[in-house]
């Protein structure tokens, strides 16, 4: 972030995962949602229309679980807190105290939004829906890793820590 931040000519900023499980095609619909006003566009898959292939019920049911969480304990109004497909206006993330964040892995992803969401407002962010491929590297999967087991409780954990007794969330509410 920082390199795009401090170059006057960047005006947007895109997240995605290394393993283009998310489907580079749908970057010009997260460019079109940041070009229309939005200051965070997220590619959900959870939004009308999104979904994802070859992934396991188990997962399935983690990360649908961990949105509900997240979204319970920060009041965020994002489906996909967790989402790692995200188009951001970098003169919002010139404004944000990136350093304040503390969690790491998928809390990074839900604390960076949450962080964005305090800064710009709910109205501000805009969901389009994508098709998340379920693209694994079998050895990774093997270990547990992408979004199954030991991550995501950490992030839990972590969550919980840094929101700890709804403080965060009554503040914006």
């Amino acid at each position: 972030f920082r390199w795009a931040m401090e170059r006057e000519d960047v005006e947007f900023i895109f997240t995605i995962d290394a393993d283009l499980s998310h489907p580079p095609r749908y970057l010009p619909n997260i460019l079109g949602k940041l070009e229309d006003g939005a200051d965070l566009a997220v590619g959900s898959r959870y939004a009308v229309g999104g979904g994802v292939e070859n992934w396991p019920f188990r997962r399935r049911f983690l990360s649908r679980n961990a949105n509900r969480f997240a979204r319970f304990v920060t009041g965020l109004p994002v489906r996909d807190c967790t989402a790692g497909f995200n188009g951001i206006r970098v003169s919002l993330l010139r404004n944000a105290d990136l350093g304040s964040i503390q969690s790491t892995g998928y809390a990074f992803l839900i604390e960076l939004k949450h962080l964005l969401w305090r800064l710009a407002g709910a109205d501000v962010i805009q969901q389009i829906w994508v098709e998340v491929l379920g693209v694994l590297d079998p050895a990774r999967a093997a270990r547990g890793h992408h979004g199954q087991g030991p991550a995501f409780v950490d992030a839990a954990d972590q969550l919980v820590a840094f929101f700890h007794d709804g403080q965060i969330r009554a503040e914006v509410r």
